[in-house]
C-alpha cells in the first residue's frame, strides 16, 4: 500500500510484498526483451545490412530492456516504511 507522510509529504509503501512483486516482474521482462532482442539481432544481421529498418525495430527492444531494468531497480529501492503500533 502506497502512503505519503503527512510532515514531509514523501511517498512510501507499506510491506516488502508489492515492491518486491513489482520488481521480480519487470526483472522478468527486462530478461525476456534481452532474450528476444539478442535473438533478433543475431538472426537478422545479415538482412539488417539491406533494410535499415531492423536497426530501428533492434533499438526499440533495446531500450524497452533497458527501461524495465530502471523501473526493477526503481521497485528494489523504492522507501519502505514499518508503521508503527499503538
Amino acid at each position: 500500500m502506497r502512503v505519503r507522510c503527512p510532515h514531509c509529504r514523501k511517498v512510501s509503501f507499506i510491506g516488502q510484498e508489492y515492491p518486491m512483486k513489482r520488481c521480480v516482474y519487470f526483472t522478468l521482462m527486462a530478461i525476456f526483451f534481452a532474450v528476444v532482442a539478442g535473438g533478433l539481432i543475431g538472426a537478422t544481421v545479415e538482412e539488417a545490412r539491406d533494410y535499415n529498418a531492423i536497426y530501428a525495430l533492434w533499438t526499440f527492444l533495446l531500450v524497452l530492456c533497458v527501461g524495465c531494468v530502471c523501473w526493477a531497480v526503481y521497485w528494489v529501492r523504492i522507501k519502505v516504511s514499518t508503521p508503527l503500533q499503538s
